[in-house]
């Protein structure tokens, strides 16, 4: 009988127990009569029982997971521990039976020592497995809770400590994806102030073993002797972790940028990290920063797509950043900053970001969000990216990379989709006015003269001026619209950030831009919010659909999309040819 999905279970062979009591008796019984007998135990008894052969411990860990609503690990080789459920030794204890995780979904708990906690006990159920092929680790629920108490108990240096040793680990284990989410507000449970900025001490050949050289050493139970002296669990438990190890690279192996050091084994092994998504400003801050740039630096081989989404930092540490890491294989890039305002310095500057694109060619997918952006429009001198095929930007963005076609026409030989956004978000001032549509014309303007048809994604972050917007275009007509003038956009991506409606006004001057465009084919409403609904519902208004098959007459196809796949697909020809055969008839729309 199968029942933790790849693990199939025999009878074992009886185990005899200290004193007189034996496992022969449940042994004997079918297997469906020991399920019966062990689901009815607690969580200490499975834990015990478990223990004493391998064919108990598979059915006590599948009860154990049943009755604490855990998916089965071994079945699914995907470990995910929600925020309802934080991690138990028992449970860690029963997790020792999985070799392989191709994913690991952690949610952290709130509450000081439960965080250090869930590092501990997490770092032991990543010490057993063989492998690791992704992993991320959710801090939504600690932030949450972190803004709202007044409580400074996290012992910085046994949290960075113990934080950095687990992602070590883990990419030691062979992780090729990496999320980290959330922890903006960790540093406000600290017990010392976070310093800002960066190290000075950050120089080439620097390490975070060195800056947590000074982190406190592991309590001890004078009880106990040897390596279980450390009480587990307990308060304790998390400084299991923090051995200190020298890593000796094996006899006639150098070490080089392309190996990664794993400070907590010791050993060598080449990286195979491949994405990383760190939305999250806790690892460029002071203390976590040493660290990031030593990962970033031992993995740059293999790291192909970087996202980097976060609070506002200072631009002290962007451009430090931007200035000392080189990630050859780097294809996709997406900086996404806290919306900036003119004036405010807590982003990446402009000609840190140049440098850095210069000495990365392969980018081939670039998103800019909260980024510098200045006032006049750059003109740089010479092409960069020249592997581009899809970027979203700011307009000004958008019209200096676009703008070197005024004089090299053969730049960008790839570049097929084009995303503009005006970057205004803003949930308290609605008459805050810092980023405008018309800032979009100008970016528009630069496209009018692309060689080759592209897709144009437009992303539409505020509701306040997109009317305005369409009925300006829609009043200028088909001689002084500028969007008259796209015959290269073949496509149109429509999306909106979450807090933006697209409702019914918004819906009825839609079709009236759409018109404008004199090539266009396609249109997609991507993670467009209409009420409580996404944009699946506006493809079943019957009327909008009739308005946009006759307001273009070389539009072919209208869909919805959801994470990147179409939920809904709507030929617009019949509809154009009853929609017309309707206006002949003298009934109008």
């Amino acid at each position: 009988m199968r029942l933790s999905g790849r693990f199939w279970m025999k009878p074992a062979e009886p185990i005899d127990l200290p004193g007189p009591f034996s496992l022969e008796p449940l042994l004997a019984l079918p297997l469906e009569l020991q399920l019966g007998v062990i689901q009815y135990l607690e969580d200490d008894d499975l834990y015990t029982l478990g223990a004493t052969c391998k064919s108990l411990h598979y059915l006590c860990f599948s009860t154990f997971l049943q009755n604490n609503n855990i998916p089965e690990l071994a079945h699914y080789e995907r470990l995910t521990i929600p925020e309802v459920h934080p991690l138990t030794p028992h449970f860690v204890q029963a997790a020792r039976s999985i070799k392989k995780l191709r994913y690991i979904d952690m949610h952290m708990s709130k509450g000081c020592q439960r965080l250090l906690d869930d590092v501990e006990y997490l770092n032991q159920i990543v010490r057993n497995v063989e492998s690791i092929e992704g992993t991320k680790i959710d801090f939504n629920l600690m932030d949450s809770w972190a803004w709202k108490t007044s409580q400074k108990a996290l012992d910085k240096y046994m949290w960075v400590k113990g934080f950095t040793d687990l992602l070590d680990i883990m990419i030691d284990k062979g992780c090729q994806e990496m999320d980290i989410l959330g922890s903006d507000a960790v540093k406000r449970l600290y017990t010392e102030l976070e310093r800002d900025g960066i190290p000075s001490e950050t120089l080439p050949g620097s390490s975070s073993k060195d800056f947590v050289a000074n982190a406190p050493r592991p309590l001890l139970n004078p009880k106990k002797s040897g390596k279980d002296r450390r009480h587990w669990p307990g308060r304790e438990s998390i400084s299991r972790i923090f051995g200190k190890s020298e890593a000796t690279p094996p006899p006639g192996l150098p070490i080089t940028n392309n190996m990664y050091t794993s400070r907590r084994s010791g050993s060598y092994s080449m990286p195979q990290l491949q994405r990383l998504r760190i939305e999250s400003s806790m690892l460029l801050q002071y203390s976590f920063y040493p660290w990031t740039i030593e990962m970033l630096s031992q993995t740059s081989s293999t790291l192909t797509r970087l996202s980097l989404q976060c609070s506002a930092l200072p631009i002290s540490t962007w451009t430090r950043l931007l200035s000392s890491i080189t990630l050859p294989s780097l294809t996709i890039l997406a900086l996404g900053i806290e919306p900036y305002k003119n004036g405010d310095t807590q982003c990446p500057n402009f000609v840190d970001l140049v440098a850095f694109f210069k000495r990365h060619p392969t980018i081939e997918e670039l998103s800019l969000q909260g980024v510098e952006r200045p006032e006049v429009c750059p003109i740089l001198k010479k092409p960069i990216l020249p592997a581009l095929k899809k970027m979203m930007a700011n307009p000004v963005w958008i019209s200096c990379l676009v703008g070197v076609l005024d004089q090299y026409p053969d730049a960008l030989p790839d570049l097929n989709t084009v995303g503009i956004t005006t970057e205004y978000c803003s949930f308290e001032d609605e008459n805050e006015d810092d980023y405008v549509y018309r800032l979009l014309d100008d970016a528009l303007q630069k496209l009018s003269n692309f060689p080759r048809n592209i897709t144009l994604a437009l992303c539409l972050p505020s509701k306040k001026g997109m009317c305005d917007w369409f009925d300006k275009h829609i009043s200028r007509g088909k001689r002084n619209s500028v969007i008259v003038h796209l015959t290269c956009v073949t496509a149109l991506d429509i999306s909106t950030l979450y807090f933006v409606d697209f409702g019914r006004e918004e819906a009825q001057g839609f079709p009236g831009l759409v018109g404008l465009f004199p090539s266009l084919e396609r249109i997609a409403f991507k993670e467009v919010r209409v009420g409580d609904n996404d944009g699946y519902e506006l493809l079943k208004d019957d009327e909008f659909l009739t308005q946009l098959a006759c307001a273009s007459p070389t539009l072919s196809r209208v869909e919805a999309m959801h994470d990147s796949k179409v939920v809904n697909s709507i030929q617009l020809r019949p509809i154009r040819e009853q929609g017309l055969a309707w206006i002949d008839s003298g009934f109008g729309l």
